[in-house]
């Protein structure tokens, strides 16, 4: 990236925000290849008219954007408060009307399929190569409370290209940064953190690269196993023996006689001395080779099998580039540093004594107490014996009260999982619903973890599971023809009678180490290995811990694993950690009020309980949307079965809630349905398309069935996308099974007035953000993430995979500032940065829709962006912020309008961190209150970091949203910055509490979801056809077609919120 010009207006200045055309000196006088990055991007925007702010009327009149209709009561704009079109109880929509709304839609459903495809789907027109309806549901009409007159709805518009490359801005050099003044505002307290206070001495680490390489033979040919990933094209792979390496380095400074010697390993190819191999045995590096002989019988065992001349060999170097490193640095730690090496070194020594002892260590520096581990056999267990708590140990560089250097501490996070309990693969029958006759349930549940044969102590890992049962599986010996069935030699090999095996169950695929080829296995001739943790779609998570419990257990383990207590280890390289736990100044801001409609369609406001950060309903939504007709359809089971009276009652309830929130649905315009559906079958996709095609275009369908014991909920959203048709999904356990509540009802029309269109309350939020949030505002708020799986398929480290990830927007670019929509694009898998074309074609899009709503370009944008850690700052400042201003830039190139330059702030905003706050009283530790901040102590040193707690958890204990701004023209304080996200926090729409998350970010976390499921849905439909994926050069799916035939953007929902 180039720097600014030294003699050119600085990149990003807020002086050269009103940009002009014909009269800029700048633009007369300076070549354009002069010109800052900043300057040369939107100098093109510039026009004769620098007073401009809104579109001419021209502009306006002659604009694509579909007119109003002559019709007043029909009519989308808003009206005066004391207008009779508010008093009716119904407003609604007409066909004619709502027809000239049509969306750009593609011609057909799956264009990404072979059109060969249609004559092999007969049986399940639902997935058959039909076009889109050609026309979308009725277009609902809002019936606001304010007096305001923006424009009618727009129609979605196709993305135009992105515009001409422009010159990157290099952010690292931008002047136009604000610094933010700090929380001022509120009640202050003092809290008590989960962090502790660090002292380092200046102490000098040397740094080796340790190599092993296992050697054996296996058919008179010599093989070679790296087991440190130590080469540049392993660096990525995941090493599954790092508790094995330690213990061949323990048998190498053994025989080096470096009994006492002090040392930190991770377990791969980084080891710190204190003192260099010179200082203690005369030599600067060491090459050794450990027979089989010399190491133990189960070490032997996990490395070998049946081999002949194997061995270890170990090579130990000071590493050229950085031979050695002082632990003080890690007080001069730079703000765009990320983790630097020295405190990746400090957090490798304080976890050193814990891999020493009686502790197992996950990625993610979770440790947990091996002696809390437990198997199966012989003993009786409870569901509670699956839960181990540990803790999550982080080091970080804060920037303290009063020091100018900053102060080092660990943050220390209790964490709470489900494991697999050791024993054999059968168990797990006894805590999972798994069927080990079906491949579809072994694959999902049991595909990646490591287990060993019952026979031997050879870890491996299971990488399938056959489509066979074992009464039929067959394998062709090696270097023979000759087809042996597994039944017979798994017995042979196991000493078991062939009646001891369930000949119905699937054969396991195992792997051994990197070989490629799998070996067959009988279920019951495998064990499971112990530490393998669950994920939720395994089981349900454990409950949360309450604040009292999670600061106990965490200073327990601590102190158990060296951490919080004193040991020689952390005493030889300096480095001591204080018992006590860090206390910060906080604040507490007011808690904002909730607006409802009241009688005669007033404002009504609802004041919220600060200690819960909820609030009741007391009012009517403030623009319902308007709904012609429900149909419910339902479905029974065996576990539910006449569910007729209880559907009947759901009607009921849900007709007496929508009078207090809603206009009062007559019970005539509620219809009710059975659907019979087997299951078991690939129908459902067909008889659900069936029954939407009887029904009136303007019907709201609910669907109503068991959720949690049927894949159904990714076909249902399959079927509405495709079908351009609205479907609420409940489940029977979720919903029916709690109607004596108020809150189900409130959930299911909060979530239907919102998808169709409308808005539930609005937030009045106390601070100096009326230019910024609320009717009153013009800023475009932008939040993005990523997913990278489905959760319907567990992926081993480095597994080839068709799964991509899926990439989540949300953004504000409807009429009203509070509405928030999204949608999603897939993307190569397993990659965390956003492609820059997905950014600048979606960018273009949000603003263009933005701009056709509002009449409008925003004046500010604020951009949020989720599930990146502090490595990966740099590149999504440089990279991403850069993609989406090119977007910007393109969608206000192609109006050539003369405007102001937005403004812009970009701000990672994320829960996926360690810290946690607590107020202390008298020994009682409890939640800190809701809407409370805090922005000095324990925030990153040299940053713009606050940490902030805008919600009362459920249970357990609150998860602060940690908020790193990285570019700022935007916000003046801290205090204006967080009323802003507090106000995004209370937005949520389909209840009536403050989530953890501003509501952008929620939104697109929720799309990015989505996207995975319903790609995994459009996966299965494609195998279920023997096709492939739409395929682009190069042998890689073309995630841009799929994502076009999948995303909300081409479909009639491109402006309603479908998540």
């Amino acid at each position: 990236m180039e720097a600014s010009s030294p003699t050119s207006p600085i990149s990003m200045n807020l002086e050269l925000s009103k940009l002009q055309l014909t009269d800029s000196p700048v633009l007369q006088t300076t070549p354009k290849s002069l010109l800052s990055p900043e300057e040369n991007m939107w100098s093109s925007l510039r026009n004769v008219d620098p007073n401009a702010s809104k579109l001419p009327l021209e502009e306006i009149e002659n604009s694509d954007c579909i007119p109003p209709p002559e019709d007043n009561s029909l009519s989308n704009e808003y009206v005066p408060v004391d207008s009779p079109a508010l008093q009716t109880s119904e407003v609604l929509s007409s066909p004619t009307s709502s027809s000239r709304n049509i969306p750009i839609v593609p011609s057909s459903e799956f264009p990404g399929l072979s059109s060969s495809s249609a004559t092999e789907a007969t049986e399940t027109p639902a997935l058959d190569q039909t076009d889109f309806p050609s026309l979308c549901p009725s277009a609902p009409v809002i019936t606001p409370v304010w007096n305001r007159a923006p424009p009618p709805a727009p129609t979605p518009i196709a993305l135009p290209f992105p515009p001409e490359p422009t010159q990157d801005i290099n952010f690292d050099e931008s002047s136009n940064r604000k610094t933010m003044k700090r929380l001022s505002t509120g009640k202050k307290i003092t809290l008590m953190t989960n962090c502790y206070l660090m002292t380092v001495k200046k102490t000098r680490v040397y740094y080796y690269d340790v190599k092993m390489k296992k050697e054996y033979t296996v058919n008179n040919q010599k093989r070679y196993d790296d087991l440190t990933a130590a080469n540049k094209k392993d660096a990525k792979k995941k090493v599954d023996n790092k508790e094995l390496n330690l213990r061949i380095l323990q048998l190498v400074f053994r025989r080096l006689r470096l009994i006492d010697v002090p040392f930190a390993y991770d377990g791969c190819h980084n080891l710190h001395l204190l003192n260099p191999l010179e200082a203690l045995i005369g030599r600067k590096k060491v090459k050794c080779c450990l027979e089989k002989e010399d190491l133990p019988q189960d070490m032997c065992q996990a490395l070998f099998r049946q081999t002949v001349d194997s061995r270890i060999h170990v090579s130990l170097d000071l590493n050229t580039k950085a031979p050695f490193c002082q632990l003080d640095e890690i007080y001069k730690e730079g703000l765009d540093e990320g983790a630097t090496p020295c405190r990746n070194v400090i957090q490798l020594i304080l976890l050193q004594p814990a891999k020493n002892g009686d502790f197992f260590i996950l990625p993610q520096n979770q440790i947990f107490e091996k002696s809390k581990f437990r198997t199966t056999e012989g003993q009786k267990f409870e569901l509670s014996d699956l839960v181990k708590v540990g803790i999550k140990a982080s080091v970080k560089v804060g920037e303290g009260e009063n020091d100018e250097k900053g102060i080092p501490f660990i943050c220390l996070d209790h964490c709470k999982s489900n494991f697999f309990l050791e024993g054999p693969l059968t168990s797990v029958q006894d805590y999972l619903p798994i069927n080990f006759e079906s491949q579809t349930s072994c694959r999902n549940l049991l595909k990646g973890l490591e287990v060993i044969p019952t026979y031997s102590n050879i870890r491996m890992k299971i990488v399938d599971f056959s489509p066979d049962s074992l009464e039929k599986k067959e394998f062709k010996e090696t270097n023979s023809d000759e087809r042996k069935f597994v039944w017979d030699d798994a017995a042979r090999l196991a000493k078991k009678k062939k009646s001891e095996f369930n000949k119905n169950y699937k054969v396991a695929h195992l792997s051994f180490g990197s070989a490629k080829k799998s070996y067959f296995f009988p279920i019951e001739n495998i064990r499971l290995v112990p530490y393998q943790k669950m994920s939720p779609h395994h089981i349900t998570p454990p409950t949360p811990s309450i604040p009292q419990e999670r600061i106990q257990e965490s200073r327990r383990i601590a102190e158990k694993a060296g951490i919080l207590k004193s040991n020689n280890l952390t005493k030889k390289f300096g480095i001591t950690v204080s018992n006590e736990p860090i206390e910060v100044t906080g604040w507490k801001l007011e808690i904002p009020q909730i607006l409802y409609a009241g009688p005669n369609n007033k404002p009504h406001r609802v004041f919220m309980d600060s200690e819960s950060a909820s609030w009741n309903p007391s009012g009517k939504f403030v623009a319902p949307a308007s709904v012609k007709k429900i149909h419910i359809l339902y479905t029974e089971s065996q576990k539910n079965k006449n569910l007729q009276g209880a559907v009947e009652a759901f009607k009921k309830d849900l007709i007496t809630e929508s009078a207090s929130l809603w206009t009062k649905i007559p019970d005539k315009q509620i219809t009710i349905e059975k659907l019979d559906v087997d299951f078991r079958g690939n129908s459902f996709e067909g008889i659900l398309t069936a029954k939407l095609e009887k029904l009136s275009i303007d019907t709201y369908v609910i669907y109503i069935d068991e959720k949690r014991d049927n894949p159904s909920h990714g076909v249902v959203k399959m079927v509405e996308r495709k079908k351009g048709r609205m479907i609420q999904h409940i489940a029977i356990d979720e919903a029916l099974k709690r109607m004596k509540s108020k809150s189900t009802p409130q959930f299911i029309l909060m979530k239907m007035n919102v998808k169709l269109g409308g808005l539930n309350h609005r937030v009045i939020m106390n601070g100096n953000i009326s230019h910024l949030w609320g009717e009153a505002s013009n800023t475009l708020i932008i939040s993005y993430d990523v997913c990278h799986s489905s959760g319907a398929r567990t992926y081993t480290k480095g597994e080839p995979t068709d799964e991509p990830s899926v990439v989540g927007f949300g953004f504000n670019g409807l009429r009203l500032p509070e509405q928030v929509i999204g949608d999603f694009a897939l993307q190569d898998s397993r990659q965390e940065q956003v492609d820059c074309e997905i950014l600048m074609k979606k960018t273009q899009w949000m603003v263009n829709l933005y701009r056709e709503n509002r009449k409008t370009f925003p004046a500010n944008i604020v951009i949020l962006r989720d599930g990146v850690s502090e490595g990966q700052y740099k590149m999504t400042q440089n990279k991403e912020l850069n993609a989406i201003l090119r977007g910007i830039h393109g969608a206000m190139k192609t109006r050539q309008m003369t405007l102001e330059r937005p403004k812009f702030a970009y701000i990672i905003a994320t829960k996926r961190h360690a810290n946690r706050l607590f107020v202390n009283d008298l020994d009682t530790i409890t939640n800190t209150s809701p809407m409370t901040a805090v922005d000095t102590g324990i925030v990153r040193k040299g940053g713009d970091e606050v940490i902030f707690v805008s919600h009362h958890p459920l249970g357990g204990t609150a998860q602060p949203i940690m908020l790193n701004t990285l570019h700022n023209e935007i916000f003046e304080s801290h205090d204006q910055l967080i009323s802003f996200i507090g106000a995004l926090c209370c937005t949520h729409q389909r209840s009536a509490s403050i989530i953890s998350l501003p509501e952008t970010i929620f939104t697109a976390d929720a799309y990015a979801k989505r996207g995975a499921e319903l790609f995994e849905t459009y996966s299965r439909c494609v195998r279920t056809r023997k096709e492939k994926l739409p395929m682009r050069e190069g042998g890689k799916p073309d995630w841009a077609r799929i994502t076009e035939d999948l995303c909300y953007q081409t479909s009639p929902f491109a402006t309603k919120c479908m998540v």
